[in-house]
């Protein structure tokens, strides 16, 4: 095909784009519609997973973890409970999909240098969620544990220097802020231009 064929075709597609004002306004505006409806409102990002607690202690060792928990942007507190079977209804109707449950040696395991437990129940039917509000509440509770850790040792393990041995800093390329839309959106965008044309 020679190049002045594809001008005169070229041509010929934008007069009868000016002929029809209908299909104009389908070939500008329908995929700008679908480009931001697919893009933005369509996400995979995980935030404010609801979050049952029942807190047994209630002691100030309890409160920081469920503080480093609900500050993290990841969980929101969807109510608070005094028996371990409330937190299974809330798992059961829907109304939280992470259950935290704190015993009531919580602290004074913690005080005596001992290991204290806290128990994470995560509804499983949605896996997706379910995978990423565990990989985030591990994070969470590992460096809080780090911390606590830390605290215990003598100054003299640290030579001076005060905090963990390693710290690791984490970059993201590419997509610093994880979001789900800056990906899904070129991928959009091939999909509007096949099915358009």
């Amino acid at each position: 095909m020679r190049m002045h064929r594809v001008a005169r075709l070229v041509m010929k597609e934008f007069l009868q784009l000016r002929r029809d004002p209908l299909a104009l306004r389908l070939t500008l505006v329908a995929p700008i519609l679908q480009l931001v409806l697919l893009g933005y409102a369509a996400t995979l990002d995980v935030r404010n997973i609801p979050t049952v607690v029942c807190d047994l202690d209630r002691a100030a060792a309890s409160r920081d973890m469920i503080r480093a928990v609900m500050e993290s942007g990841y969980f929101q507190e969807a109510g608070r409970v005094d028996r371990m079977t409330d937190v299974i209804h809330y798992l059961d109707g829907g109304r939280a999909v992470v259950g935290l449950v704190f015993p009531p040696d919580y602290a004074e395991r913690l005080d005596s240098g001992g290991r204290a437990q806290l128990q994470a129940m995560v509804d499983g039917a949605n896996s997706s969620e379910a995978t990423t509000a565990i990989g985030h509440l591990s994070g969470i509770v590992m460096n809080r544990s780090i911390q606590l850790a830390v605290r215990r040792l003598p100054a003299e393990a640290f030579a001076g220097r005060i905090g963990p041995p390693v710290d690791a800093e984490m970059r993201v390329r590419y997509n610093e802020s994880q979001r789900s839309s800056h990906f899904l959106i070129p991928g959009v965008v091939g999909l509007i231009m096949l099915v358009s044309t």
